[in-house]
């Protein structure tokens, strides 16, 4: 059960650098598996997925991330990871 504190370790912090701004995210699980991106609301943060992640991950690709919360930086992060 995810405890909110801390990452599962299932994922691995990556960090793709844009002009817009840096943006932190999480990937893990199944490597060759349809990907799940997470994307949570404006009062949470990345960790709020962290039960779900770890229950989807032998089965398929999670990916958690941390945005700055405009709409110029989620399209490069989403264009920035090929989607």
């Amino acid at each position: 059960m995810a405890d909110f504190q801390s990452t599962p370790a299932i994922l691995s912090e990556r960090v793709l650098l844009l002009e817009a701004c840096p943006l932190h995210y999480w990937v893990g699980g199944a490597i060759g598996r349809p990907l799940i991106a997470f994307l949570h609301g404006a009062t949470v943060d990345y960790r709020m997925f962290d039960a779900h992640v770890e229950a989807l991950a032998p089965h398929y690709r999670a990916n958690q991330h941390n945005p700055a919360f405009t709409n110029r930086a989620i399209l490069a992060f989403l264009g920035g990871i090929g989607l």
